[in-house]
Formats: structure tokens, C-alpha cells, sequence
């Protein structure tokens, strides 16, 4: 389905449930999308992406916002070949070189990576070229605000649902579920409760069957470029 395709849906499902459209929404139905969408991602480990960016001459760091929890990190150079890379700490980095292993000299292509947080690595040495690609993969979410690399995967109305199809359920009732807890509270509408645990719980369920499922699609001794390459 596509972002807007998700939200109508959810349109209609509010409407049957409560008799009346909800166009009072304090909230954008697109906001509370992007959060229904990024719990199923983080809940289940439905979403493995792969995420290239440019390789800069000299540029040490490098950072794939939206991937939570990274299963490997390669180069690609302009001819298509990989180029593996060895983690290392800092610490490692150290014996192996001294206190000043950041400043090294540059090579073409380098040799290790450090992670410095979830999200971002350093390579080691610098590289030389800016033909290729720093290539991530892991578990993803939709979005990130991570500052200074915000990124959003599927931003307009027409774009698909970068998740699984047996997911898409999950996110259209989590997205039904939230857009009812804004109403908790309110006078005016006395069964937000009953229709947000209903919806709740129509959640718990196609996301219990997309675990399953996923279990199945990223059996774990499996992740990797060998893998991700394989679809």
C-alpha cells in the first residue's frame, strides 16, 4: 500500500468504528504514521535495509540514520567490487597504530571501520577516493531525526511502504490505535477507550503473525551482504 492508501484505509476503519469521520484530529494522520510504522520496524525486525552513500575523498565519517542496528558495513568501488572491512575499537586501534591513529594517512580504499554509536562509523585510514559507495545494512526503521541526517523513506502520499506486505496490516491498525488515544479523556467522545484497545489489539495480532513470519525471512545466521544481495 502506499502512504496515502494507508491512511484512507484507516480513514474508513475510524468510520465504522465510531459512526463519524475524524476530522478533528489535533494531529496529522501522516505523523502518527510514521510512529505506528517505526514501532512495527523496532517491534518485529520486519524491515532489513540496505543503504549506500557516497564515498568522499577524505571523509572519515559516515552514518545510515534509519538503521537501528547494523549488520554489516562494505565498500563498493566504481567497478561494482566489495570491498570487506574489519571492525575495530578504538582502543584496538591504538595498540595497533598509537594515540593518533585518526590523523593516518590516507589510502584508497580503507581497511577498518570504528563504530562511533548505533548509527555512525569512522573508517580507517581516510579514504582517497570518492568513486563508490559506504554501503550499511541492518534492521531499519522509516524514519530517522537523528540530528543533522534526518531522513524519511517514504515521504509523499503516492510513495509504497518500504515494509513487507504481511506487515502493512500492523501499521494501519497501530496508526488507527493512536489516532484514538488523542481522543482519551474527551467528553465528546466517550469510546475512545473501548476502540483504541479493540484496534490495539487487532495490532497485537498481525504483528504476532509478522513475527512469525519474519523469523522466518531473516533466519539470523544469514544477515549480510551475501544475504541482502540474494533477494
Amino acid at each position: 500500500m502506499t502512504r496515502g492508501e494507508m491512511i484512507g484505509l484507516s480513514d474508513q476503519l475510524l468510520l465504522a468504528a465510531f459512526g463519524s469521520p475524524f476530522a478533528s484530529d489535533p494531529f496529522t494522520p501522516g505523523t502518527l504514521l510514521d510512529v505506528a510504522a517505526d514501532e512495527v520496524c523496532k517491534k518485529t525486525g520486519c524491515f532489513y535495509d540496505v543503504q549506500p552513500t557516497n564515498l568522499v575523498a577524505d571523509q572519515a565519517l559516515y552514518c545510515a540514520p534509519t538503521i537501528y542496528q547494523i549488520k554489516d558495513i562494505y565498500i563498493t568501488d566504481a567497478d561494482g567490487n566489495t570491498h570487506e572491512l574489519i571492525a575495530r575499537t578504538p582502543a584496538e586501534m591504538t595498540r595497533q597504530w598509537d594515540a593518533s591513529w585518526r590523523d593516518v594517512s590516507a589510502i584508497r580504499i580503507p581497511d577498518y571501520l570504528v563504530y562511533e554509536g548505533t548509527t555512525r562509523v569512522r573508517l580507517a585510514p581516510r579514504p582517497l577516493i570518492s568513486e563508490g559507495s559506504v554501503v550499511f545494512e541492518g534492521f531499519a526503521t522509516t524514519t530517522s531525526k537523528v540530528t543533522g541526517s534526518a531522513l524519511h523513506l517514504w515521504p509523499n502520499e503516492t510513495d509504497e511502504c518500504p515494509l513487507p506486505e504481511d506487515g502493512q496490516m500492523a501499521v494501519v491498525y497501530k496508526l488507527c490505535a493512536l489516532r484514538c488515544m488523542q481522543f482519551l479523556g474527551n467528553p465528546q467522545v466517550p469510546e475512545a477507550l473501548l476502540k483504541m484497545q479493540a484496534f490495539e489489539a487487532q495490532y497485537k495480532s498481525e504483528r504476532g503473525d509478522l513475527e512469525r513470519n519474519t523469523t522466518l525471512r531473516y533466519p539470523r545466521g544469514r544477515l549480510g551482504p551475501a544475504f541482502a544481495r540474494s533477494f
